[in-house]
């Protein structure tokens, strides 16, 4: 990973899947040199929200990107819906775990993935994406763990049969699926991530 760094999220553009405040939202996907924002699925409401697209956001309509593909060219998945969704499960953030992209997403999450994504507040972002880019080895080996568990537990999902045909290798769910957990190294990776990142807003 080196700067621009490639962040982006994909789903509907309803005003449901945004933050609502220009404020927020260019914290999540910071208007920074270092960084690109790649959008698939539509921004007119983000759009509206910041007054214009920023001048380092690219927005793919749905249908003209393959997910995977789309997931491919990211450094960071990063999705800060509006408060006020309630999602109940977020086939999207499974998708990047699933093609090993590394996953940001508000703590309310927590319940839904435990600890296979990021979690961290939308000014943390920044500072989340450049740390993840300070160790290679350390972010290959927890990604490639979070790639494995997420596998096992969704490979019954309807998200499974959409990447298929990605070469990704899809298990079957085993009974202990749910009870995968990250290794102490990938952990304490993860940990100092976060921790680093939540000192610094």
């Amino acid at each position: 990973m080196r700067p621009p760094f490639r962040i982006g999220r994909h789903g509907r553009d309803g005003a449901e899947k945004w933050l609502q405040t220009g404020e927020a939202l260019r914290r999540a996907y910071p208007e920074d040199a270092d960084f690109a924002v790649s959008i698939l699925g539509g921004a007119k409401r983000a759009a509206s929200i910041l007054k214009g697209l920023p001048a380092n956001w690219t927005v793919h309509d749905f249908g003209s990107v393959e997910p995977f593909d789309y997931l491919s060219r990211l450094d960071a998945f990063v999705y800060f819906p509006a408060s006020s969704l309630v999602e109940a499960f977020g086939r999207t953030s499974v998708e990047a775990m699933l093609a090993g992209v590394p996953v940001i997403l508000p703590r309310r999450f927590e319940g839904t993935f435990g600890d296979l994504p990021l979690y961290c507040e939308p000014a943390q972002v920044a500072d989340m994406v450049r740390r993840l880019a300070r160790d290679d080895d350390a972010r290959v080996g927890y990604l490639a763990e979070v790639q494995r568990i997420a596998a096992a537990r969704y490979a019954q999902q309807a998200i499974s049969r959409r990447l298929a045909d990605t070469g990704l290798d899809l298990p079957e769910r085993g009974e202990d699926a749910d009870d995968l957990a990250l290794s102490d190294d990938a952990r304490a990776f993860r940990t100092r991530l976060m921790a680093s990142a939540a000192a610094m807003s």
